[in-house]
């Protein structure tokens, strides 16, 4: 935790967790909290859970206040790095009309609000200030990207071979996703050699 990361001396990946599930606020203020005890020039990154977007959010606003917490945590001297919110498998085409006739967002629908979110991220931010999670988790070991056409675009999705659920990455998901976020990670902080 980062309270016990606080004794401790030189580089290291500490994870915390902030506010609650479904509630951006919240994450939002611990994570100002928890970055007002870090040091100046530390890294800090800020990632939202894919149940942070539902149906009744606005992409742009959440964008707006998540950039407006980081640029408060690089006020504090701290390296805040933007994050790409998670994304989910799609449903299939049964499931879906369900949803839609009991009027309940589709996982199309949400990872179409999210990647809405992400592009926005995207705009903002450079590799050096960004951790693509959506991207790592869309893109296949063999390039192969993850997508589905939603209202004449391509929305990224979670492949099923990197999910059991479809919303969590099983062993060989979270194999892929842990590479490309060291790599990510070591651009971000400039690093060059080993985590």
């Amino acid at each position: 935790t980062l309270d016990d990361a606080e004794s401790r001396q030189g580089p290291m990946l500490v994870e915390s967790t902030v506010g609650r599930n479904g509630d951006p606020a919240s994450k939002d203020r611990d994570f100002l909290r928890a970055v007002d005890k870090l040091g100046s020039g530390d890294f800090a990154l800020l990632k939202y859970c894919y149940v942070d977007m539902t149906p009744d959010t606005d992409p742009e606003e959440l964008y707006r206040t998540y950039a407006a917490t980081l640029d408060s945590a690089r006020a504090l001297g701290v390296n805040a790095v933007a994050v790409t919110m998670p994304i989910t498998a799609i449903d299939p085409v049964w499931k879906r009309l369900a949803k839609r006739i009991l009027g309940r967002g589709t996982t199309l629908e949400l990872n179409a609000r999210r990647q809405a979110f992400n592009d926005l991220l995207r705009d903002r931010f450079g590799p050096d200030q960004l951790v693509d999670i959506a991207h790592l988790e869309s893109t296949l070991p063999d390039g192969t990207r993850s997508t589905q056409s939603f209202e004449g675009s391509p929305i990224e999705t979670l492949p099923k071979e990197f999910t059991d659920d479809g919303s969590h990455l099983n062993e060989l998901g979270r194999r892929h996703v842990a590479a490309g976020f060291l790599g990510a990670l070591a651009q971000v902080t400039g690093s060059t050699g080993s985590p």
